[in-house]
């Protein structure tokens, strides 16, 4: 059966971060959504972010002046995958859950239905174990806040079909996205991977002492983060070897810097651990949650609309 290309009903599985985020786009990309977690709570919890994410989404350019009535929260597993068009799961990061879950979502919805999931780490070919229709499930990992930040990496598992890859990377552009797309599976992926790298060298320097957690956040935020907004690593390299390029740092620097080899994970106190906590909480200056979600959607939206990413 051929894959859905055209999605109307947008089903969310999660009512966390992730999940919330998903459905805030997709409410504001006009679709119905439908969002399920086995918590009340977190249901509740969900409906808060979602209505901060769409004032964000609508400094953004986006129209949700009426889109949160296309929201319906869900009792039921079953409820929320009826009539659905596209599945995106968004549950903890937990192997065993996953299986469990995809299995019964692989059972209640036509395999003409894509199913995706925001695991960070977990490869598809472990989570769609448990399915009949393995070929049309996909990770599609996204970086928070997911209605912001356009990327989603899309990683196939061993039998997800060539037709999902390219119907879900069709179905991202549509809410906006910025899809790519992995060859093979590898733990981690593209973002989490080289997230993982910068965060061991940060955790490093201040628990050696080397710098403050409010410097290295400095350090990011107005340096190597702005010139990542607009170049990312080879092209940066590219720039900053003249003429011939990033041709000559390989000749001279066969491809790393000799000086800055010693890149091991992190060894860490208990202390330090606490004292890095406390730093953070000092930089949040008290405020909520939510209100810390709102300035950085607001400097998020600031920085799209300069670079003109919406789009």
């Amino acid at each position: 059966m051929a894959i859905k290309q055209h999605i109307s009903t947008f089903t969310c599985l999660g009512g966390g971060i992730i999940g919330s985020g998903w459905a805030a786009l997709a409410l504001a990309n006009n679709k119905q959504v439908k969002l399920w977690d086995p918590s009340q709570k977190a249901l509740n919890r969900a409906k808060d972010h979602i209505q901060t994410a769409l004032v964000s989404l609508g400094t953004n350019g986006y129209d949700v002046a009426n889109v949160f009535q296309n929201l319906e929260l869900c009792d039921t597993l079953e409820a929320a995958l009826s009539n659905s068009d596209f599945v995106q799961e968004s549950a903890p990061e937990i192997l065993g859950l996953k299986q469990d879950l995809f299995s019964q979502i692989d059972a209640l919805v036509p395999d003409s239905v894509i199913i995706a999931s925001s695991s960070s780490a977990i490869t598809m070919t472990q989570i769609a174990m448990k399915t009949r229709h393995p070929k049309r499930c996909i990770i599609a990992h996204p970086l928070n806040p997911v209605y912001l930040v356009p990327v989603v990496e899309l990683v196939p598992g061993e039998q997800t079909s060539q037709q999902t890859v390219s119907m879900a990377k069709n179905i991202y552009e549509q809410l906006g996205k910025k899809p790519i797309t992995l060859n093979t599976e590898k733990t981690g992926f593209v973002l989490n991977r080289l997230q993982e790298t910068l965060w061991r060298e940060a955790f490093r320097l201040v628990a050696n002492n080397q710098v403050s957690v409010e410097d290295v956040e400095t350090a990011l935020t107005s340096g190597l983060g702005l010139r990542w907004s607009i170049l990312g690593p080879f092209m940066v390299y590219h720039l900053a070897y003249g003429e011939k390029g990033i041709a000559d740092f390989f000749a001279e620097h066969n491809g790393a810097h000799k000086g800055w080899a010693d890149l091991d994970p992190p060894k860490y106190s208990a202390k330090k651990a606490s004292e890095i906590t406390q730093a953070c909480e000092s930089l949040g200056n008290g405020k909520t949650e939510l209100e810390l979600m709102r300035e950085r959607d607001m400097a998020l939206v600031s920085v799209l609309n300069a670079l003109n990413l919406k789009d």
